[in-house]
């Protein structure tokens, strides 16, 4: 297993920025009922960006639950530091770009 380097894949990645002004989450959810009536449920999260201007969906990307709450974890950090460094009269310092987790994939 090797450990994802998310700033060696943001360099290299191709893809610009694209702003989106709004977004939208939507919850999607599988169930199953076995003959015993037990249910067993599944589900995802989407996130949608949308540009109002163009009135035009940008993206969706569809996540678990792990990175679901990984990405509330992280946007909520990042966000408390947006508001610090917004009411600081220091210049800003670029800071390392916040990962969902450490995973490692095969």
């Amino acid at each position: 297993m090797t450990n994802i380097d998310i700033n060696e894949i943001i360099s290299k990645s191709e893809a610009p920025p694209i702003f989106a002004e709004e977004a939208g989450v939507l919850v999607r959810l599988k169930a199953s009922q076995d003959e015993k009536k037990n249910v067993r449920k599944e589900g995802l999260v989407s996130i949608i960006f949308i540009d109002t201007v163009r009135q035009k969906v940008l993206g969706e990307f569809v996540i678990n639950q792990i990175t679901a709450a990984a990405l509330q974890h992280i946007l909520g950090d990042t966000l408390k530091k947006l508001e610090e460094e917004l009411r600081s009269s220091k210049l800003p310092v670029g800071p390392e770009p916040p990962k969902t987790s450490n995973m490692s994939y095969r």
